[in-house]
């Protein structure tokens, strides 16, 4: 079988759609031989891009058996792909954004008339596939796939004085909690800034780590509150310093928020902090229920309620001893559900039964 994996975005950009296609492309090619075709140059250059991708698959890549597309705004290219090659299976994964995207234009082209074109959808959460079927795309065409994580086989040295350095504090016989991702409205950080950390400050100092267009507000809220001393917002991170907050962490925070217009459609970060043992607290909401399983990787709380936040916090605070048992739980989980061999392996089966007919009839030729 010949499966063809198209990317538009792909690093050296940085990103979590980016991760996601670089771990599935490698993960895909330790089970069966896969071309690619990715865009490393970011948004600027797909302009570029999709006629390329297209010259490509029509000239340079006719056998394959199947083509794999990386996210929903593919669609388009997989619309023109299948009024040439009708008879080549297109697969399009779905992240959720690429469905809720308000864009009018988009709203009408893509999911009326691209995505439903494709051979099968494969949607990261169970959330995404009902937001999907929604807009109106056919249940028959979805499948839910999770997003996979890398396992983190040595865990990375607990070093509280770097720590302490870093954030210019003293970090002694205070609870860690940490929160890594973009910084946007429905990651709710300056939500449990305001009405979570003004009432547990003297018990614990948690670090955010991203970027985004929230930043500023957050930084607001910090000072306004007088936080300064327990809650401090990074920035970008670099992968080292990424590793030394996972491995100073105590727990991990995911407090999204509800927000029209916007989802969280799987939610990795919570993976990323389950490989490096730690238990993660998030809202119950959207795409994290499919990444938080209640007491084996993490608790679901009700979104935007302060008082649950607060109390779950201060349960797991009575026993240090739990934290640490807890998180390893949750590695122990990640690793047998999420590992990218277990998610690759789903993803085979997928492919390999869209390309069944494709062979038989190849053989049948013969």
């Amino acid at each position: 079988m010949k499966l063809l994996f198209i990317s538009r975005a792909y690093p050296p950009v940085v990103g979590g759609l980016e991760k996601h296609n670089q771990a599935l492309l490698a993960a895909l090619r330790a089970i069966i031989p896969v071309q690619s075709i990715l865009n490393r140059k970011g948004k600027k250059a797909l302009p570029f891009f999709l006629p390329l991708a297209m010259f490509k698959v029509l000239f340079c890549f006719q056998e394959s058996d199947v083509i794999l597309l990386g996210d929903g705004l593919l669609g388009v290219l997989g619309w023109f792909i299948k009024l040439f090659r009708p008879n080549t299976p297109v697969i399009c994964i779905i992240h959720g954004l690429d469905i809720t995207y308000g864009n009018p234009v988009y709203q009408f082209f893509w999911i009326r008339f691209f995505l439903p074109n494709m051979d099968r959808l494969i949607a990261v959460s169970q959330a995404t596939s009902e937001a999907a079927i929604l807009k109106g795309l056919p249940a028959s065409k979805l499948t839910v796939i999770p997003n996979g994580v890398h396992q983190v086989e040595m865990q990375p040295f607990r070093d509280r004085q770097k720590l302490d350095l870093l954030l210019g504090v003293d970090t002694e016989n205070k609870v860690i909690l940490f929160t890594l991702g973009r910084l946007v409205k429905r990651k709710g950080v300056n939500w449990f800034i305001r009405n979570v950390m003004t009432k547990i400050q003297d018990q614990c100092i948690y670090i955010v780590a991203g970027d985004g267009p929230e930043k500023a507000i957050i930084d607001k809220s910090i000072q306004e509150h007088g936080l300064e001393n327990s809650v401090f917002c990074c920035g970008f991170t670099t992968e080292e310093l990424k590793t030394l907050l996972f491995a100073n962490a105590d727990m991990f925070i995911q407090p999204n928020i509800k927000v029209a217009g916007d989802m969280e459609g799987f939610g990795i970060a919570v993976l990323e902090a389950n490989a490096h043992g730690l238990a993660v607290l998030g809202s119950n909401l959207e795409g994290l229920r499919d990444s938080i399983t209640e007491n084996q990787n993490g608790w679901l709380l009700e979104p935007e309620n302060a008082a649950a936040y607060i109390q779950k916090i201060s349960e797991l605070l009575k026993d240090p001893s739990e934290l640490q048992r807890v998180g390893n739980k949750a590695k122990r989980f990640c690793h047998q559900h999420f590992s990218w061999e277990q998610i690759a392996n789903q993803y085979f089966a997928s492919i390999a039964n869209l390309a069944a007919p494709k062979q038989n009839n190849k053989t049948n030729s013969l």
